[in-house]
């Protein structure tokens, strides 16, 4: 089973960003080019996932130790875009966030991703509230 290489998460806690800045690299660039890997201001870890138009926008705050919800990101190089974010909240989370994530990437690659997958409790449009990325190489 893959899954989100500890090296990622090494180089981005190296760049760790301040406020409300998220500091984000590719998460399995050999695999796809639409997840990306990103830590916050707190070290919490994200997945993020770029949207296509046709996919839907998605929160859920009910899971134990992980969020979802949609965020709008400016990336360099990029334009405005909503990405779905997946929060973990607890250290204790990231050995499963990585597996989640080399899932997604499977799921991406191969063309078989689903927003709505990703929660039973999903609902709304999400909010989009304008935060900043800064992508590593």
């Amino acid at each position: 089973m893959s899954r989100i290489a500890p090296e990622v998460w090494t180089r981005l806690t190296s760049a760790r960003p301040s406020g409300d800045v998220l500091t984000a690299r590719l998460a399995a660039p050999d695999v796809t080019d639409r997840l990306l890997a990103a830590l916050d201001s707190e070290a919490r870890r994200h997945l993020l996932i770029a949207l296509q138009s046709d996919e839907e926008h998605l929160r859920d705050e009910e899971s134990r130790g992980l969020s979802v919800d949609t965020r709008e990101l400016n990336l360099p190089d990029h334009t405005l875009a909503h990405y779905l974010s997946l929060t973990c909240h607890d250290a204790a989370g990231h050995d499963a966030l990585d597996l989640i994530g080399g899932e997604l990437a499977a799921g991406l690659a191969a063309g078989t991703f689903a927003p709505a997958a990703l929660s039973r409790e999903c609902s709304g449009n999400g909010d989009a509230f304008g935060a900043r990325c800064r992508v590593l190489s």
